[in-house]
Formats: C-alpha cells, structure tokens, sequence
C-alpha cells in the first residue's frame, strides 16, 4: 500500500501541482467552513484523475438532530445569534448543485445516520458550547472565559439535564449527506 502523504494548505487553492491528480479525494466535515465553497469544490474537480472517485460528507439539517438545535437555543440566549454552519447544506440538493456547477459529471447523495457515544454528557455538551460559542463571533478572551461561557449549559431546560447526567451517553448524532462520484464520473 502506497504511503499516504499530508500537507496542510488552503482548500482553494489546493496545495498540488498544477498537474498532480488524485484516484480519490476526501472532504469530511470541511466543506461547510469554507469561505468560497464554490472554489474548493472546484479545486476537487481539478485534482481528480480521470476515473477517480470524489466524497464529501456534511451533516444534514439542525432540525433533523434537535438536541443541536436545543442546545443552539440556550447558547443564543447568553451570546446572541448564532450561524450554526455545520448545517449548511442541511439539504442534499444544495450540495449536490454545488457539486455539478463545480465540474462534477454525475453526483449521487447518500443519506446515513451515525452514532456516536461519549461516556460523558457533559463533555460532549462543552465540545458543543464551545464550538457554537465560536462560531457566534463573541469576543472571548481566554479559554476560562470560553468554559465558563459553556457551562451556561448545566442549569439549561430538561432536555440538556438529562445528556448531562448521562454516564454513558450514546447519542444519534442525525444524519449525513454524502455526496459520491463514481469512478469514471468525475
């Protein structure tokens, strides 16, 4: 098996040759958080070879996962509105037309629903806080200021209560819009 390479760079442009190309590329939860979508989908596009196979997976709507949606309402109340852009492309269409004007022959959506399991409600209400916290744009000055913005969550309604007293919280995370081009597709 090939050895697998890394290199870290903007999505758009990518960091490859101008006539380096791929068998597969991989987006995972990344496509969401970029500044021109439109760019890194068609620098994808540019690096696939001929025949090559293309995935990005975002998650599906926050109204599919409503412990997100809650959690995103009590966060809202102590930092103000929050774009939540992990759930940008909540509906499959909108990806796969990204995809298709980004140069993507045939694109075909998956819909799948993982689990995820944390043995710590509470933790997995902090990562939460922290990440809607970030992407609130309020200012925070350090990182005790960060958690004490996320332990905001701990008095929240009932339906919070309960994940954080979970000692082995094994939660259906929604689902996953995954969009593939098969080989020869591209």
């Amino acid at each position: 098996q090939p050895p697998m390479h890394w290199r870290v760079g903007d999505a758009a442009p990518l960091p490859c040759a101008p006539d380096e190309r791929f068998d597969a590329v991989f987006c995972q939860q990344g496509l969401q958080f970029f500044a021109d979508r439109r760019a890194a989908t068609r620098e994808l596009r540019r690096v696939l070879a001929p025949g090559g196979v293309a995935w990005v997976g975002v998650w599906r709507s926050a109204v599919e996962m409503p412990v997100f949606e809650a959690l995103q309402r009590v966060a809202e109340r102590h930092v103000g509105r929050i774009e939540d852009r992990r759930h940008a492309f909540g509906v499959a269409d909108a990806l796969a037309q990204l995809l298709s004007e980004s140069g993507f022959r045939e694109v075909r959506m998956v819909t799948r629903s993982l689990t995820c399991r944390f043995p710590d409600g509470a933790d997995f209400v902090r990562m939460n806080a922290m990440a809607l916290i970030g992407m609130s744009g309020a200012e925070v000055a350090d990182r005790d200021a960060l958690e004490k913005l996320a332990s905001m969550y701990y008095p929240a309604k009932p339906f919070v209560g309960h994940i954080l007293r979970a000692r082995d919280l094994i939660k259906q995370i929604g689902t996953l819009n995954t969009a593939l081009t098969p080989p020869g597709a591209p």
